[in-house]
């Protein structure tokens, strides 16, 4: 009862990005931690639908927890390994889709240098902008500390910065093609509209950048593009959006009213924590999911830790 009191008027939503059966190249949360915390959510909270999720911050005190499930980058583990969990237990979700990916025999950005790291011969590699730096490529644990270490410079440059120096940083590593190292990864648009039913699609940007990089022009022309994508390919106008990467510096204020623009009615960041009737419908916050146990989801999904 504690957690209940202490959490009744907030409305959780949950961010999901890749779910693993068995060795996978690309890091994500286990399938059976996965099919663990939908079955506790079923048991223990309010699922909610999307189209529920705006008047659920308003809504009245509860002693049952409200939570929204999401998933980010239209990754295929969502149709092979999540879907079924979540079809069996009528569980929605909101597939976050960047369009650009969508049936497209490509990478997100992010996930270039994992693949790179299959093929890469290399025994060491210089971090994109730590010149300076070189580090070890010896070992599988060398080369995630590398690609994760790259990743964050990298996500801290503009967007025509950063496209550079990827590609500068691939080079240096005689790696000129990654996605040939590994199976198609990303959803095509007809598994997309299979998902319907009980998927609904959000938009994720077209080419995934870290939109405060881009100026207000290349904004507007991003987005609209996958808006209209969006609305080509699944029939209607997409209502909700998750910003790429997501912390409080990855959008701006131009971008949320872009969005608003464009005809979006939500914007979810990664930004840690639980929403209320007070909160910025353009800055909503999403809990991670990497707990490896049902009693730490269990607290994550009441806003509190464990510790």
């Amino acid at each position: 009862m504690l957690l209940c009191s202490l959490r009744s008027t907030t409305v959780c939503a949950l961010t999901y990005h890749r779910i693993n059966a068995g060795q996978a190249i690309f890091p994500g949360l286990d399938v059976d931690i996965f099919r663990e915390q939908m079955t506790w959510l079923k048991r223990r909270c309010r699922i909610l639908h999307p189209d529920e999720f705006s008047d659920s911050l308003d809504a009245p005190r509860s002693t049952v927890p409200r939570v929204l499930v999401t998933f980010d980058d239209g990754y295929r583990d969502f149709l092979e390994v999540a879907y079924p969990i979540l079809h069996e237990l009528k569980i929605p979700a909101l597939l976050f889709l960047p369009t650009a990916f969508i049936g497209a025999n490509d990478l997100i950005w992010t996930d270039a240098l994992t693949a790179a790291m299959t093929v890469c011969g290399e025994r060491s590699g210089r971090l994109p902008v730590s010149r300076d730096v070189s580090m070890q490529l010896n070992s599988p644990v060398e080369r995630r500390r590398f690609v994760q270490r790259a990743n964050t410079e990298l996500k801290k440059l503009p967007d025509r910065e950063r496209r550079e120096a990827l590609g500068q940083l691939l080079a240096e590593l005689r790696v000129e093609a990654p996605q040939r190292a590994v199976d198609r990864q990303m959803l095509d648009w007809n598994e997309v509209r299979a998902l319907m039913p009980l998927t609904t699609i959000g938009g994720h940007s077209h080419q995934h950048p870290i939109l405060a990089g881009l100026s207000p022009d290349e904004q507007r022309s991003d987005l609209t593009i996958s808006t209209q994508l969006l609305r080509r390919e699944l029939g209607s106008s997409p209502r909700y959006f998750a910003y790429p990467n997501g912390t409080q510096r990855d959008f701006t204020p131009t971008t949320q009213q872009i969005l608003r623009e464009l005809g979006y009615e939500l914007a979810f960041s990664t930004i840690a924590g639980l929403n209320g009737g007070m909160s910025d419908r353009f800055s909503l916050l999403r809990q991670p999911t990497g707990c490896r146990t049902v009693n730490d989801f269990a607290w994550l999904v009441h806003g509190l830790t464990s510790g």
